[in-house]
């Protein structure tokens, strides 16, 4: 049986350090292929697979993971930890006082309190927010785009993974693959009375984004304990 805890700011943190580790692995090995011989790979592989084991303990007593997530082929702990740890942990940073002393509110170090709220989907009042929030909404109909020199005003390292989470429906074929396909089918109908064509990698980008906000409005659904109907299969 399972039942909700705040876990949110822990799934962040193993979430986020799995990824540093696993980048820096695949880093060395693709240096090693090419002759160089760095150690230290199969320590990162241990500390990998630790990290992703304190994942798992923490998703088997979350619901959004047992009842959603985890049924959804291509989404595994890791995608799942950092999807649900963005999602539903909040970091606020109250500035030090050196930081406070340089008359900048922006300006912040590691000295600063970092404080961990949690996060609820009453925070998200529609599934739109949620595609806001992860940086797959519109803004007078146009794609959020960060424009030079200006934060993003949504959460980069979640559009990342869900970026990753839909290559891994488009490769494995199964699921949320069938939206895609769908959609691409439409898009490329569309395409056709266009004046000025888009290319296949624009149409594979709208259809990409398309299935991202389809799952985004599933899982929303799921966390308000509102969705009806039966998952792709």
């Amino acid at each position: 049986m399972t039942k909700k805890v705040l876990s949110g700011k822990e799934l962040r943190e193993l979430s986020r350090s799995h990824n540093d580790v696993q980048q820096l692995r695949i880093s060395i090995g693709n240096r090693n292929r090419q002759g160089i011989g760095i150690k230290g790979k199969e320590k990162l592989e241990d500390l990998e697979n630790d990290l992703k084991k304190q994942m798992e303990e923490i998703l088997e007593l979350e619901e959004l993971y047992v009842d959603f997530l985890e049924n959804i082929r291509g989404c595994g702990p890791g995608l799942s930890a950092a999807i649900i740890g963005e999602l539903t942990s909040k970091t606020t940073i109250k500035q030090c006082a050196e930081c406070k002393k340089k008359d900048n509110s922006k300006t912040f170090c590691n000295n600063c309190e970092r404080i961990y709220n949690e996060r609820t989907v009453n925070d998200f009042p529609s599934s739109a927010h949620l595609w806001a929030y992860t940086g797959y909404g519109l803004k007078n109909g146009e794609i959020l785009k960060r424009k030079k020199g200006q934060k993003a005003n949504w959460n980069q390292f979640l559009k990342m993974t869900l970026w990753k989470w839909a290559q891994n429906q488009i490769k494995q074929g199964r699921t949320y693959r069938k939206i895609y396909d769908e959609r691409k089918k439409y898009e490329q109908a569309q395409n056709k009375e266009r004046k000025s064509k888009l290319t296949d990698g624009h149409i594979h980008n709208r259809t990409t984004r398309y299935m991202i906000k389809k799952f985004l409005s599933h899982l929303w659904y799921f966390w308000k304990g509102e969705f009806e109907g039966e998952l792709p299969k």
